[in-house]
């Protein structure tokens, strides 16, 4: 019980003065010249559970060298209040007695204790009650001190208040509580009311016919439960319910997911609650019925399933049942137990009592929509593509660019907690409901307009889109939130490492655009090394009024260029990021190679049977002497390291110029050391094909000879070579070309009739 405590007032100490002289009747002569007794203060003030004892003094004063008595009485028409009921310390009226003394006089006390009244008895929560004693002489003190009697008046305040919803929730069944709230739902059979602390349901007919939603109410009743439910029953009759005030703001509902309601029903049972966007099996109708079995509903999410209870009367009879509904109300039980049943904690349902209990869900949106209604609230699907601190980017496949983006900034909660712990990181599926914003021209969902959030599941990461910067500067309101590859980029004036809340110049042959690294509660970029050569940015796109720029969040979105030599030395499935040069493209195929590697060259080759890619090669965009910046996933087929298909994330084209001076190379070379040399340019002289003539066919192998080593020259399909039909060479020639292998075995790889001359 909790207590209210106020200070004991105290009266100025006083004596009630009996008195006495020396001669002249039968008074004694060894009784003091000026005898007096008396309280030590006639009045004090003393709080119930607070001041749990009391010493009740009285002095006596000159008392010469008698016995000195008198009676101790309570004045019951002066009182409210009652020995042994209030106060123990004393039975009834008693006489008091000074012993023969020195003159000095002396003190007697009389320990009192208030007594604190449990809450089960009727006296909870009564008003401040007085208990009134008085001094008298005693039959043997000698009849002249007469003069009447000493009072002190003790009064006994209150310090009982009303038991919260948890402490009345903690009560044994059959015992009493005395608890305030507000009335939050009223229904036919009680009330639900709610403070701070939780809610209980109010389990009587006349006071829910006298309580209205608003109401701040004490009520006086029995605790107990009924089929799991707790409720305070019988309250109309109880001596201290009573309607307090009217008008009230009902607590703010909490808001849960359905699952919660099902795993942890008890927590919030008879509270206010807030479930979003959950299916209805309307199980045919087309409108809510009300009361038992009709007014019974299914209801599911993705990851639990309840039910809903139309109450009989409830304002939702008769009105459309939605597909997906939202509830705001309270929360019940019925566990099946019967009367008294407390366990198991199991059958919460929503109770649908007021009209508005239940709204239709929010309709779903696509990125794109919510973008284009800044201040309207949305439900939306999308997958986070970048997470991180205070910040969140999603996005789905709407908008023009197939793509549409926003973020979500939360500094504190649950939310940014599964940010932290991992709950919520790329690839991670959200469906989020959320009024939309915007900040210096960035679409979001800002602190208190994301209203909720579900975890549907952990995915991919979409796939980002290959652009260049002058793409973005010119349509970056297409691309803003979204996730992209941009292939080429470097630093024109930038070296060291980055900073925290600094912008950087980037250009690729397109132009030039901002690279903003943002505060350490959005990016991790900040003392990351600035890249010296080109490199790939993979992240997203951000927006400063009207200025677009990319926003690194994590160091991986800026892959620098890596050498050939070490991108094959990586294990197959690894993607790296060159700057190459081109020697050969054909058809479904082009090679290409920079300077490193044990030769001083290093190559690979790229196959698109299909895309841009194998576009640019057939118009002449890619030809020998061209330089690419690429990114992709490296591969191996029959030996050879390749980029395939799509494991080319994203290139670009950086110019034209000169392929790379072939390394002269006998086939002694070649056979001994193949693998340094595996799609590289090469020119081998004085050759000759010791067996072969006619024609070259398609798919087919010669010997070529260069008088000492044999060695493997083969002519490939259609779609990676022009030498078929070609004549085969009659005399001695030299070999311009590429290396390739087959298992083990390397082989020259003519691309043209000009590889042999």
């Amino acid at each position: 019980m909790r207590h209210l405590y106020s200070a004991i007032v105290l009266a100025f100490a006083t004596g009630f003065f009996l008195s006495g002289c020396d001669s002249g009747g039968s008074v004694p002569s060894d009784l003091g010249d000026s005898t007096s007794v008396g309280f030590v203060e006639p009045a004090a003030t003393l709080v119930e559970g607070e001041d749990e004892t009391y010493s009740l003094e009285i002095t006596a004063d000159d008392p010469g060298f008698e016995e000195v008595r008198f009676n101790l009485s309570v004045d019951v028409a002066q009182s409210t209040a009652a020995l042994g009921e209030d106060l123990t310390g004393l039975t009834g009226d008693t006489t008091v007695v000074f012993p023969r003394s020195a003159t000095s006089g002396g003190t007697v006390s009389i320990p009192l204790t208030v007594v604190d009244e449990p809450v089960d008895e009727v006296g909870f929560l009564e008003e401040s009650e007085t208990i009134a004693f008085t001094l008298a002489p005693a039959d043997t003190l000698a009849p002249e001190i007469d003069e009447g009697a000493a009072s002190l008046t003790l009064t006994i305040e209150e310090d009982d208040a009303p038991l919260t919803a948890e402490e009345s929730r903690n009560r044994p069944s059959g015992g009493r509580t005395v608890a305030e709230g507000i009335v939050t739902r009223v229904e036919a059979d009680g009330a639900y009311v709610q403070d701070d602390t939780g809610a209980f349901f109010v389990f009587d007919s006349d006071f829910a016919g006298q309580a209205s939603r608003g109401d701040s109410v004490r009520v006086d009743g029995e605790v107990g439960y009924f089929n799991g439910l707790f409720q305070v029953s019988d309250v109309s009759n109880g001596p201290q319910t009573e309607v307090l005030s009217s008008g009230n703001a009902l607590p703010a509902p909490q808001e849960v997911s359905l699952g919660e309601v099902v795993n942890n029903g008890e927590e919030y049972e008879s509270e206010l609650i807030r479930v979003e966007n959950f299916a209805i099996d309307a199980g045919g109708d087309q409108t809510f019925q009300g009361g038992v079995p009709d007014g019974l509903y299914d209801i599911s999410t993705q990851d639990a399933s309840s039910t809903l209870l139309v109450t009989g009367g409830s304002g939702l009879v008769g009105e459309s049942i939605p597909d997906r509904g939202t509830f705001q109300g309270v929360l019940g039980q019925f566990n099946g137990e019967g009367g008294g049943g407390d366990e198991p904690d199991e059958g919460y349902q929503l109770l649908g009592i007021d009209a508005e209990d239940i709204e239709d869900a929010v309709t779903p949106a696509t990125v794109a929509e919510a973008r284009a209604n800044v201040g309207s609230t949305f439900q939306i699907d999308a997958t986070v593509t970048r997470a991180f601190g205070d910040f969140v980017r999603i996005q789905d496949d709407s908008g023009p660019t197939g793509a549409s983006a926003l973020y979500i900034r939360q500094t504190s909660g649950s939310f940014k907690d599964d940010v932290q712990n991992g709950t919520i990181q790329p690839g991670t599926q959200l469906r989020v409901i959320g009024t939309i914003g915007e900040f210096n021209g960035n679409v979001q969902i800002n602190e208190g307009d994301l209203a909720s959030y579900t975890v549907q599941g952990q995915g991919n990461v979409p796939e980002p889109q290959n652009v260049t910067l002058q793409e973005i500067s010119a349509n970056g309101e297409d691309y803003e939130g979204e996730l992209v590859r941009v292939a080429g980029l470097e630093f024109p004036s930038a070296s060291g490492s980055f900073s925290g809340s600094a912008s950087y110049d980037v250009s690729d042959p397109s132009g030039t655009l901002t690279f903003r690294v943002q505060s350490d509660a959005e990016s991790q970029v900040a003392d990351e090394p600035i890249p010296t050569d080109r490199f790939t940015y993979t992240g997203v796109v951000g927006e400063y009024r009207g200025s677009y720029q990319l926003i690194p969040i994590q160091p991986s979105d800026i892959d620098a260029a890596q050498t050939v030599a070490s991108a094959r030395s990586d294990a197959p499935g690894t993607e790296a990021t060159v700057t190459v040069t081109v020697t050969r493209a054909f058809g479904d195929f082009a090679r290409v190679q920079d300077d490193s590697g044990p030769t001083g060259a290093s190559g690979f080759y790229i196959r698109q049977t299909g895309g841009s890619f194998q576009t640019d090669v057939q118009d002449g965009t890619i030809q020998a002497g061209t330089r690419l910046a690429l990114t992709g996933t490296i591969g191996e087929f029959n030996g050879n390291v390749q980029i395939n298909e799509g494991d080319l994330a994203a290139y670009r084209v950086l110019g034209q110029g000169s392929a790379p001076a072939p390394q002269s190379v006998t086939l002694s070379d070649l056979a001994s050391n193949g693998e340094d040399y595996e799609a590289e340019l090469v020119e081998v002289t004085g050759l000759t094909f010791p067996n072969a003539s006619g024609d070259f066919a398609n798919g087919t192998s010669y010997d070529v000879s260069d008088g000492s080593t044999t060695f493997t020259f083969r002519v490939q399909g259609a779609s990676e070579t022009q030498v078929g039909g070609e004549a085969v060479p009659s005399g001695t020639f030299t070999y311009t070309g590429v290396v390739g292998e087959f298992n083990g075995t390397y082989q020259l790889i003519p691309i043209f009739p000009s590889d042999y001359q």
